[in-house]
């Protein structure tokens, strides 16, 4: 009985200690289109953000690393310097270790100066790509592997900070621009063309202000098939393209969904 005792007074403190930590420190990332011209030869302009996903922290140096499809961009140039640069900061630059793969550079000069994260996004740099190939998906996406993977330090220039999301471009090549200048004011989701289509079809929906965007395509059995959008988006008229070669002829559904609308519509696939 003397034994079970001790036992239990060894383990109460423990158990108090660990109800108390405190909140880890910890990142969101995300990238949103800001210029798509659609075409081969166009600018494509993407626009990076970061937030902190628990508590807000001060941000050290860091390196902020991805991937990018090859085969559909070539990476232009660091368009513009949003935070992170000047006061403690070097003026943050781009490298390219190897083809493909991009680093975003924070340096900070001064220990314990650092820039205060907040828990909303802010914006850190804006890239500029050159479209090679538009019937290619992006594949921008944040690296979590060496070498090179993403890594954010405290302003302590010792204390790495954990990754939280982190939201790339994983989508097709969409159309950001607003045709003929016409006003947007509501969320529309149009009929696919061609349709019925063999094998590749062209989805156009329009955003009267920038939200999260979902594309989702599904067979009649309500089986998800793919997803060709999930992702944050600027206001405007956009397009994707879905291309079905590997599955069967059928009906299928493609759904739009934002935090304020669902919409739904049939298209039909003919080998």
């Amino acid at each position: 009985m003397k034994k079970r005792l001790f036992l239990l007074a060894i383990l109460i403190p423990v158990l108090i200690l660990s109800s108390n930590l405190p909140g880890q420190d910890g990142y969101d990332l995300r990238m949103t289109i800001v210029e798509n011209a659609q075409i081969n030869g166009g600018e494509f302009d993407v626009l990076v953000q970061m937030k902190a996903s628990a508590d807000s922290f001060k941000v050290g140096s860091s390196n902020l690393v991805f991937n990018y499809n090859t085969a559909a961009l070539q990476f232009d140039s660091l368009l513009a310097r949003h935070n992170f640069s000047g006061q403690f900061y070097a003026n943050m630059r781009t490298t390219e270790p190897v083809t493909g793969r991009v680093s975003i550079n924070i340096e900070l000069f001064a220990t314990n100066f650092g820039t205060m994260l907040p828990d909303s996004f802010i914006n850190v740099v804006t890239l500029r790509f050159t479209i090679t190939n538009n019937q290619e998906s992006p594949l921008i996406l944040w690296r979590t592997i060496t070498p090179n993977a993403t890594v954010v330090f405290l302003d302590d220039e010792a204390t790495i900070v954990p990754a939280g999301a982190l939201q790339g471009l994983d989508i097709s090549l969409p159309i950001d621009d607003v045709e003929g200048g016409a006003s947007i004011n509501e969320f529309r989701l149009e009929q696919n063309y061609p349709n019925p289509f063999n094998p590749a079809t062209i989805i156009e929906y329009q955003l009267p202000v920038a939200s999260a965007v979902k594309i989702v395509i599904y067979n009649v059995a309500g089986q998800m098939i793919s997803t060709l959008l999930d992702n944050f988006q600027s206001a405007g008229q956009h397009k994707l393209r879905f291309e079905a070669k590997d599955l069967p002829s059928g009906i299928y559904f493609y759904e739009m969904w934002t935090p304020d609308y669902t919409i739904r519509k049939k298209m039909t696939f003919l080998k």
